[in-house]
């Protein structure tokens, strides 16, 4: 009897123990599992911080290329615009500066001029005939100038003449001639004796009584008007002394007569050649640059 109370005493204490270790095992188990809950949770709240400051620090950073970006593709525009206007300013002044030389094309043969071959200025002088008969040569001498105007005295038989001419770069033209047989002449001549040369070309402008153009742009061969055809550009003109020199050939065929033109230098030589001449003195005759 007393041994089945000790037994069952045991019984109990060992129950009681083993209750009591159940009990605190729990508890450990809850204080645990919380205190991880609660780190994670913590965790949870930091990761998800970091990850909204780095989509921020993100967001900041692709802001500040973009407005970079922004920034150069603006800087790119304006050098463009600059280059543009820079561009448009050069070719204004090239323009400009195309003007200003007169190089806008319309000058004769790539520049050459048709007073390259009739150089008129006071002073300039021609002088074709040598063995020709009376009439058939030519003198000129410029001595007076006013604008595109020229007058000149000279003559091509013993009777003198006064010679308008108007020479430009595209024309050279005879506007006005009258000899000694003719009432103009000698009212040129009184303006010239009381000095007035400036009235003396007026007046023979006001009273021309030609138009007979001389040589015509572009300065090539086949150029043509009313008066004559550029026949050849580079042919040889022979000379009083029968040296040669090269010229440019005109046919002024109405007149059945050939002039020709050196550069720099003017008319050295007229060809008459109609069949009336030719008959009359046995062929063309030839009136020469005078060489002395």
């Amino acid at each position: 009897m007393t041994k089945n109370l000790i037994f069952l005493k045991l019984r109990s204490v060992i129950f009681l123990m083993m209750l009591l270790l159940f009990i605190t095992g729990c508890e450990i188990d809850i204080t645990i599992n919380g205190n991880s809950n609660n780190e994670n949770t913590q965790d949870e709240e930091l990761n998800d911080e970091n990850n909204n400051n780095d989509s921020t620090d993100e967001d900041s950073n692709n802001n500040g290329l973009n407005e970079d970006a922004n920034d150069n593709e603006t800087e790119e525009n304006e050098v463009g615009v600059d280059n543009e206007n820079s561009n448009d300013s050069t070719l204004e002044d090239d323009a400009d500066i195309s003007n200003e030389n007169g190089t806008d094309g319309n000058e004769a043969d790539d520049g050459i001029s048709v007073l390259n071959y009739l150089p008129m200025e006071v002073g300039y002088v021609h002088n074709v005939g040598g063995n020709v008969p009376d009439g058939f040569g030519e003198f000129v001498e410029v001595i007076g100038a006013q604008n595109d105007y020229y007058l000149a005295t000279g003559g091509s038989t013993s009777m003198g003449f006064y010679r308008l001419y108007e020479v430009n770069d595209q024309q050279a033209t005879i506007l006005f001639e009258a000899n000694e047989e003719h009432t103009e002449y000698y009212e040129i001549d009184d303006f010239l004796s009381a000095g007035n040369m400036n009235d003396a070309i007026d007046y023979a402008v006001t009273n021309s009584n030609k138009n007979f153009v001389l040589l015509q742009a572009p300065l090539e061969e086949g150029t043509s008007w009313n008066e004559g055809i550029i026949t050849n550009t580079h042919v040889n003109a022979l000379q009083t002394d029968e040296s040669i020199v090269f010229a440019l050939l005109v046919d002024y065929e109405d007149r059945e007569e050939l002039r020709y033109f050196e550069e720099g230098v003017g008319l050295v030589g007229i060809v008459h050649y109609s069949q009336q001449v030719q008959d009359l003195f046995g062929g063309a005759v030839y009136a020469k640059n005078i060489v002395d």
